[in-house]
C-alpha cells in the first residue's frame, strides 16, 4: 500500500511537471509568435469566415498581411509585417483605422525591439516637461467640461496627437531634437473597450500656458454627461427603423456614431434606402447618389431629429 501511494505520488509529481513544461512551451510559442499582442482576439479575426485577406507584396514575396474584419459596429485589422526571411516584424491590431492597445516590433531573428501600447501612451523622452505640463494644462480643461464618469473614458489617442517645433515635427512618442514649440492633442472617448471615437482636440501654441489656438469635441456645459448611453441609443434608433445596413457602398454610414455640434454631442446614425448611379464624365467610372434619413439623439436629453440625407460617391469598375 506504501509503495503504491509513493508510485501515485511519483506519478502526480512526472504529470505536473510534465503540465508546467508544457504550459511554459506555450508561453513562449505566444510570446514568440505576439509578443504582448492579444493573441486570442488576433486569432479570432484571422479565422473568422467574414475576414478579407489583403496583402502587400514587393518582388513577388509578401511583405504585408491585413486580415479585416467589419462588424455592425467595428472595423477590426489583424495585422503583419514580415522581414525578407519571412520572420515577423511587426504586428498588432487596427481598430476602425488606429492601432489598438499593444504592437510589437521584432528584429530579424525573432527578438522583441519594442512594445507600443496605445492604449497607454509614453510621453517622448525629450523636453518631457514640456509635454507634462501642457497635457496636464490638456486634461484638466477636460475635467473641468466632463463628468468623472466620462472622463474616465477619455484616454490620449497616441497616434493622432503632434509636437511642432521650428524644421520638424512628430508624434507624441518622438523624441524631438528642438524645443516644441505648439502640441496638438487629440483624446478618444472609449465605448465598451471597443468603440473608439476621437472627437477632441486641444492645440496649443507657443511657450504660453494660456494660449489655445484651437479647441473643439468640448462642451460648452460643466459636468458634461451622457444620459443616454450608446446602448440606449441603438434602442431609439431601432425604434425608429435605423440600424438595418442595406448592403450599399453607404452601409458605413449606417452604423451608430458620435457626433459633435454647437457644443453638444449627439448620437447619429443613417438609414441609405436608395443608391441611383449615372455615367460620370462620359468614362467607365459611375457616380452614385444615396438617399435616406439620418436621425440625431441628443446625448444629454434624449431629444431626436430627423433629416433628410443625400450622398454622393464616385465609382470605377
Amino acid at each position: 500500500m506504501k509503495r503504491f501511494q509513493e508510485q501515485r505520488w511519483a506519478s502526480s509529481i512526472i504529470m505536473t511537471t510534465r503540465i508546467i513544461i508544457l504550459l511554459i512551451i506555450l508561453l513562449n510559442f505566444s510570446l514568440t509568435t505576439f509578443g504582448q499582442v492579444d493573441s486570442i482576439l488576433f486569432n479570432s479575426i484571422v479565422n473568422n469566415p467574414k475576414t478579407k485577406l489583403t496583402t502587400r507584396s514587393k518582388s513577388n514575396v509578401v511583405i504585408q498581411e491585413f486580415h479585416e474584419l467589419t462588424t455592425p459596429l467595428n472595423r477590426w485589422s489583424a495585422f503583419r509585417e514580415f522581414h525578407p526571411n519571412r520572420k515577423i516584424k511587426e504586428i498588432g491590431i487596427f481598430l476602425n483605422g488606429y492601432s489598438y492597445k499593444v504592437w510589437t516590433k521584432y528584429d530579424s531573428l525573432g527578438n522583441i525591439l519594442e512594445l507600443i501600447d496605445y492604449s497607454n501612451p509614453k510621453i517622448s523622452q525629450t523636453h518631457e516637461n514640456f509635454f507634462i505640463r501642457y497635457k496636464l494644462k490638456a486634461d484638466s480643461l477636460l475635467q473641468k467640461h466632463f463628468d468623472h464618469r466620462v472622463y474616465e473614458s477619455i484616454q490620449l489617442n497616441l497616434e493622432r496627437s503632434y509636437w511642432y517645433a521650428k524644421n520638424e515635427s512628430g508624434k507624441w512618442n518622438e523624441n524631438s531634437n528642438e524645443v516644441p514649440h505648439g502640441l496638438l492633442l487629440r483624446y478618444s472617448i472609449v465605448i465598451n473597450d471597443s468603440n473608439i471615437i476621437t472627437p477632441i482636440v486641444v492645440n496649443f501654441k507657443g511657450l504660453n500656458d494660456s494660449l489655445i489656438i484651437k479647441k473643439s469635441g468640448i462642451p460648452s456645459s460643466k459636468n458634461y454627461h451622457f444620459n443616454i448611453t450608446y446602448s440606449e441609443a441603438n434602442k431609439i434608433a431601432s425604434q425608429k427603423g435605423y440600424g438595418i445596413q442595406h448592403g450599399t457602398v453607404f452601409q458605413k454610414s449606417e452604423v451608430l456614431r458620435l457626433s459633435f455640434r454647437d457644443g453638444e454631442y449627439f448620437w447619429t446614425i443613417s438609414s441609405i434606402l436608395k443608391v441611383d448611379w449615372y455615367k460620370y464624365n462620359g468614362s467607365n467610372s459611375k457616380r452614385g447618389t444615396a438617399t435616406g434619413k439620418t436621425i440625431l439623439i441628443n446625448c444629454r436629453t434624449g431629444e431626436t431629429n430627423e433629416t433628410d440625407y443625400q450622398g454622393i460617391v464616385n465609382y470605377c469598375d
